[in-house]
């Protein structure tokens, strides 16, 4: 993965930490719904989809179709990246993800929020390049949450527009509880 895209990326996981917020208006802590978390997310550069685990050739058939069926299993779009996560947090510090977001070398500042969705403008700078961008958090408050992030620009001085979206489901408040057909292999490490 060169710089520009391990940049890009990095800024999508900051900005996901959203995902899981509730955000009321103004709110310098929100709350956030622990528990088991199925994301499905996908990266598009320059018009190009960038590779998934269904791409990558080493990884058996068999293995593919049992992602694929627990995508399934949780709702979740076919073909994309999965992953599981146990989130432990009941807040969120929404100072501290925008600091962290900063230090990453991209500036948000928050245009709207209301109890189920936040959009922000976002400034990106790194040794590779600039970018300009939003980003959207929607079904904030329920167990279906969408994080879409475009940005345009440039990487290494050519042109650059990159888009990531996840999607995002909660399965429940007992991390140690799968749902039947989710796959404990999308756990993330």
């Amino acid at each position: 993965m060169n710089l520009g895209v391990k940049y890009c990326t990095l800024v999508a996981m900051s900005l996901s930490t959203l995902v899981v917020a509730a955000l009321p208006a103004q709110a310098q802590t929100v709350p956030a719904k622990p528990g088991l978390w199925a994301q499905a997310s996908e990266a598009v550069l320059n018009g190009k989809k960038l590779p998934t685990l269904f791409d990558i050739k080493g990884v058996p058939e068999a293995k593919k179709n049992q992602l694929r069926q627990s995508m399934a299993a949780a709702g979740l779009p076919a073909g994309w990246n999965p992953s599981l996560s146990c989130e432990k947090a009941t807040q969120v510090d929404l100072q501290e993800v925008l600091a962290n977001m900063k230090a990453q070398g991209c500036a948000a500042s928050i245009t709207s929020q209301t109890a189920d969705h936040i959009s922000a403008n976002l400034q990106c700078k790194s040794e590779t390049g600039i970018a300009t961008g939003t980003a959207n958090v929607s079904g904030i408050n329920s167990s279906s949450v969408t994080y879409v992030m475009n940005l345009t620009g440039t990487m290494y001085g050519q042109p650059m527009t990159y888009k990531a979206t996840s999607i995002n489901k909660f399965l429940g408040s007992d991390c140690s509880a799968l749902p039947a057909g989710v796959d404990a292999s999308m756990l993330s490490r």
